[in-house]
């Protein structure tokens, strides 16, 4: 009885319920709009013109000369292959759609043709991977009752700009939902992961559906295979790129994943996170430093036993995501060490490592990728150690 009269004093209505229900969802997409609400409103905090909103459109500007030549590159790769002799388009819908535009000459001319044909690849992971990215960060919104992230974009572009442009829908949803879901929600949410979201839903793609990233049938969707330039230089070593300019391999005309293969648009983001102090010239100068010196050791070494044995460290610049990995990866403001002298050492033992996992490792002839995973475990440990050596230092110097 007395569960009765409290029920009629404070009835609940169907609509009223719903409202609950939904309110969690409206206010989750209302902070995309309007911002967080939850703002410094007095001493002793910080403030600064810089929040989190701004710094992700910092990275989309970065990224947006690779999304742009990743559209033509993609479409370019395929219109060159289909000139070869009994090379046949695959019998997609992508191919009856360029038919239906009339493109359907196929003409590594058009660079319109090349721009839709690449885009008719790249837009639809593109989708998929932000709507499952959204998807995943709203259920931890929802039970929260906390914001949406602004940054998903920036993770779904970093994570299509990867894929190769054969990658199935599905696989990419669950490698992003994964990544997501494991790399950031789990941990709290943006700013306190562990790891990067990309690399692990990269990691879950490659370790699950390895022909998905892998082999020279998946990076441009022709008939024939069409090896990447890193698979040339594994099969016949640094004689197989003896055809190959190297200024367009650093311009990024040769295949490979979507939007990654391009050097100079590479340095070009990079230099605009520099220009914004987003990312540590530290961990830069390191990263450079590192695999020139790990180029330059592997340099001496046997070809006949190894075909990656003598690479020199300007091809090892534009082989693979080096590049990409350099500008966006390796640099990350979260994953990275956040003492000086730990971002110098993370910079150089994450440069030397890529290609040390390059040369010796045939599974990864890229390596940067696992490489930076598995680099960003250790950046808490770097931060301890240049931490203590600075209290020991302190502590010396006060007792002395």
């Amino acid at each position: 009885m007395a569960r009765l009269n409290e029920r009629t004093r404070h009835p609940k209505t169907l609509r009223a319920t719903w409202a609950q229900a939904i309110d969690p969802v409206l206010s989750a997409f209302n902070s995309l709009a309007t911002g967080s609400h939850r703002v410094t409103g007095r001493a002793s905090h910080i403030r600064d013109a810089i929040s989190v909103r701004r710094i992700f459109a910092v990275y989309m500007v970065a990224l947006a000369p690779l999304v742009v030549f990743g559209f033509y590159n993609t479409g370019l790769q395929i219109h060159l292959a289909l000139a070869g002799e009994g090379v046949e388009p695959l019998a997609t819908w992508q191919t009856s759609t360029m038919g239906m535009l009339g493109f359907g000459a196929f003409d590594p001319g058009s660079v319109v043709a090349c721009f839709v044909h690449g885009g008719l690849y790249f837009l639809p992971l593109l989708i998929v991977v932000y709507v499952t990215a959204r998807l995943v960060e709203l259920i931890f919104a929802v039970v929260r009752r906390d914001d949406l992230s602004p940054g998903t974009w920036i993770f779904a572009l970093l994570f299509a700009l990867i894929l190769p442009p054969t990658t199935p829908l599905w696989q990419a949803a669950m490698s992003m939902g994964f990544g997501i879901l494991v790399g950031k929600e789990i941990f709290g949410g943006t700013g306190r992961n562990v790891v990067h979201p990309v690399l692990l839903a990269w990691a879950f793609l490659f370790v699950s559906y390895p022909a998905a990233m892998s082999g020279e049938a998946v990076w441009v969707p022709v008939s024939q295979d069409v090896p990447m330039l890193i698979d040339i230089v594994d099969e016949r070593g640094i004689a197989g790129l003896e055809g190959v300019d190297w200024t367009s391999a650093f311009i990024g005309l040769s295949p490979g994943p979507m939007g990654i293969s391009s050097a100079l648009f590479c340095f070009v983001g990079l230099g605009v996170l520099m220009l914004a102090r987003l990312v540590s010239f530290r961990i830069v100068a390191g990263f450079v430093i590192g695999s020139a010196v790990a180029s330059l050791l592997f340099a001496g070494g046997d070809p006949s036993s190894n075909d990656m044995f003598g690479v020199p460290f300007h091809w090892h610049m534009v082989l693979g995501g080096w590049a990409f990995g350099l500008a966006f990866l390796v640099t990350d403001p979260v994953t990275a060490p956040h003492t000086r002298g730990g971002r110098m050492v993370y910079g150089l033992i994450a440069g030397a490592f890529v290609i040390v996992v390059r040369v010796l490792n045939p599974a990864q002839l890229d390596g940067t990728a696992v490489a930076l995973l598995f680099m960003s475990l250790f950046a808490a440990l770097i931060d301890h150690f240049v931490i203590q050596a600075n209290v020991k230092r302190r502590q010396a110097r006060y007792e002395s």
